[in-house]
């Protein structure tokens, strides 16, 4: 019995629609019984915790009159809520325990048709009830028109285009098109086929062996980390420079090496890892990516600091030192969620060209200690490194070949907040969530670049140029080396 003495146990507390949403919210129920399991309710908790904390406050004014009482079903549901937020929002307690029990309280009779279960069971079931009372919600903010702030109103569009269960069911049978995955694992629109979507870790490692639309982009830097720990540890050792070279000429070389192959393989672990289905997890993967990128750049700005200031140990210390702290600061920046949005990917290249522009101050204090000539003939080499990287960017900023295709008419719909409440306001947000790829008579010729799904996409070359750009280095510092040695 509840503290406002309602039985909130017993079946005959529940109208016929209760009894009909449970019914059709357990015939639906796609989770499969598999490790990421707990995983996937748990993040699915979280969304849960974080709607019902945005929207509790609207609920209990709206209860404060107690003609709203009367109605049973309707208050026991706003009961069950206000149980949840004082045993697990308030009291910091994010378990399923909590929850579990709070959701016997309320709901037993509608959610258990067995009396014992086992684990996987209890999942289901909590999974079954989240669903549950995430609906009711809605539900009732529409039946009462509570109003919604426009930031949660997107929330809710994004929600409806989260399409999670359904991508989970389908990606464990088989690869995905563009429009089957969960809006927020949606990133190049020009990409269309060969999507993995795997709900463990396990079936994300297995990948790197299958073929897939990222098999490309993770094999590149596999071999390239490969071919550069060859050179480090086999080529380098043998040049006339190392036998030349000091322990810090050494060291700081060794150091590019190391983060050359951190970089590369932090992109083998994005791309192996970008299909998982746990949001949180993904986007941290991405993160990995992007700090392999700020350490290599930031590496390669040292080495070329260290060969054109070692005569004046004091402004080498003072360059390197700020240069750390700027790979350092920018990590720290790579790791925000803004970064990693989709529109973000302007803001993304001029952040890595800015970084690696440090570099000119360098150059430009190796000029006035020893002359603008000697500087340009010092850093000359690394214009091959240079010419490497930028047009490996240019592919990247501008997804070129891909925009290019023709096999598929491709969507001209942005993927962005103002894209999801374009497609509300044209009444399209329903038909967009059954899209299918539109395909063109021209889908099977070569010269429609389908392929590009699979081999030489923007990123895939983007990849390339990044190998050539990291080897072009290593062959423009031995060059310097010989000049300064």
């Amino acid at each position: 019995m509840s503290s406002t003495g309602i039985e909130v146990h017993g079946s005959d507390l529940f109208d016929e629609h209760d009894q009909k949403l449970m019914q059709r919210i357990k015939s639906q129920s796609e989770l499969n019984s598999d490790a990421s399991l707990e995983e996937r309710v748990l993040e699915r908790f979280d969304r849960f915790l974080a709607k019902l904390e945005s929207r509790i406050e609207d609920f209990e004014k709206y209860f404060t009159n107690s003609a709203h009482k009367s109605n049973r079903t309707h208050y026991t549901f706003f009961e069950a809520l206000k149980s949840i937020k004082a045993a697990v929002i308030q009291n910091q307690q994010h378990n399923l325990q909590a929850f579990g029990q709070i959701l016997d309280r309320y709901y037993g009779s509608l959610l258990d048709e067995k009396k014992e279960y086992d684990s996987t069971d209890m999942y289901a079931k909590i999974s079954t009830g989240l669903q549950f009372l995430d609906e009711k919600i809605d539900l009732f903010e529409k039946t009462f028109n509570i109003p919604l702030s426009p930031q949660e109103h997107l929330g809710k569009l994004k929600e409806k285009l989260y399409n999670f269960d359904k991508a989970v069911a389908a990606g464990s049978k088989r690869l995905l098109h563009f429009y089957e995955l969960p809006f927020q694992w949606r990133e190049n629109k020009y990409i269309i086929y060969g999507y993995r979507f795997n709900s463990g870790h396990l079936s994300a490692l297995k990948s790197v062996f299958q073929l897939h639309n990222e098999t490309a982009n993770i094999w590149t830097h596999i071999l390239g980390s490969l071919l550069l720990l060859y050179i480090m540890l086999k080529h380098y050792p043998a040049t006339e420079i190392y036998a030349r070279s000091s322990f810090g000429d050494k060291l700081v070389t060794n150091c590019f090496f190391l983060a050359s192959i951190k970089c590369l393989m932090s992109s083998v672990v994005w791309h192996t890892y970008d299909c998982i289905s746990q949001l949180k997890l993904r986007k941290r993967f991405a993160c990995i990516d992007y700090t392999g990128i700020t350490v290599l750049i930031t590496a390669s700005i040292i080495t070329t600091e260290h060969i054109a200031l070692k005569e004046f140990p004091a402004a080498e210390l003072g360059f390197i030192s700020f240069s750390t702290i700027a790979g350092i600061v920018g990590v720290l920046f790579t790791w925000s969620e803004f970064f990693d949005k989709p529109e973000s990917r302007p803001v993304r290249i001029l952040f890595f060209i800015s970084l690696s522009a440090l570099g000119v101050a360098a150059f430009c204090s190796s000029a006035v200690l020893k002359g603008l000539e000697y500087s340009f003939h010092l850093y000359a080499p690394l214009l091959k490194s240079f010419v490497w990287y930028l047009t490996g960017v240019q592919f990247y900023g501008t997804l070129v070949p891909e925009r290019w295709r023709n096999d598929v008419i491709v969507d001209k719909l942005d993927i962005c907040d103002e894209a999801i409440s374009e497609l509300e306001k044209s009444d399209k947000l329903d038909e967009y969530l059954n899209k299918t790829p539109d395909e063109t008579p021209m889908r099977k010729s070569w010269f429609s670049m389908w392929w590009v799904d699979y081999v030489f996409s923007s990123h895939h070359i983007w990849h390339i140029f990044v190998l050539l750009g990291v080897l072009g280095h290593y062959s423009a510092i031995l060059e310097m080396f010989s000049l300064v040695n």
